[in-house]
């Protein structure tokens, strides 16, 4: 169910903690990249009908980072596209971007799905993030 806040916005804070969250969640594992990068673009087909939220983060972590890649805190990464799907069945192409982030070599992403009709939920295919 979609956590609100009192603005009537989507509630995401505990999807930031390192190990929180309360709603459906699709996590890749942390990759570790050769050369440091500074953003983040991840593209996917889903379908999203109205009332269907899908939400993107990343937890990230440079060299100059304190703590282990496991306490680090998600961020949001903010919508470039954001489609609704008219049927059922209709993927539509979706991505989300974010720029100017301090160095890093670590890396993870975390999906999130979110509705209150557990007959209407978004559907996610052919995943790919780009450094």
């Amino acid at each position: 169910n979609k956590e609100v806040t009192s603005n009537d916005e989507i509630d995401i804070s505990s999807e930031l903690l390192p190990l929180g969250g309360l709603h459906s969640a699709y996590i890749t594992k942390k990759v570790t990249l050769e050369n440091s990068s500074t953003s983040i673009r991840v593209l996917f087909d889903a379908i999203r009908r109205q009332g269907v939220d899908i939400k993107v983060f990343a937890k990230i972590r440079g060299d100059s980072s304190l703590g282990s890649f496991g306490d680090m805190n998600y961020i949001e990464i903010p919508v470039e596209s954001y489609p609704v799907s008219q049927t059922e069945n209709e993927y539509r192409s979706f991505e989300y971007e974010i720029k100017g982030l301090q160095e890093f070599k670590e890396w993870s992403i975390k999906v999130i799905m979110i509705s209150n009709d557990q007959s209407n939920i978004p559907k996610i295919k052919k995943h790919i993030s780009i450094l």
